[in-house]
């Protein structure tokens, strides 16, 4: 990606923009980057805020699994896995696996594809 712009940007600007990214030069306004940064800071916090146990079941999450794969993946009781997900929904705010998942993917990728579990 080489930037972004608004809808309305005046044709000028819009030409100009392209003409630049086509040289590889990569624009972004101070206010998309600090909506990248907070975005950013917010998903890191609620990602370090999740223990490592927590991790490794939103990563199973991620790709779909349920209560009873989690179980047999980890070697834990039943009961252990519905409190770990009721920990990482309060952690997350959110009020289902699937929307817990769904996060994982959309916002950490790279962590959602490992499998070190």
């Amino acid at each position: 990606m080489a930037g972004y712009l608004k809808k309305g940007v005046p044709e000028s600007k819009l030409v100009d923009s392209v003409r630049l990214a086509a040289l590889g030069v990569v624009h972004f306004d101070r206010e998309q980057i600090e909506t990248a940064r907070q975005w950013k800071e917010e998903v890191g916090q609620k990602w370090e805020s999740l223990s490592k146990r927590e991790r490794e079941i939103l990563k199973l999450l991620a790709i779909g699994a349920g209560n009873r794969l989690i179980v047999s993946r980890l070697s834990i009781a039943p009961k252990t896995v519905e409190g770990h997900i009721t920990r990482i929904l309060n952690k997350l705010g959110m009020s289902s696996c699937l929307q817990a998942g769904m996060w994982m993917v959309a916002h950490l990728p790279d962590e959602a594809a490992k499998n070190d579990w």
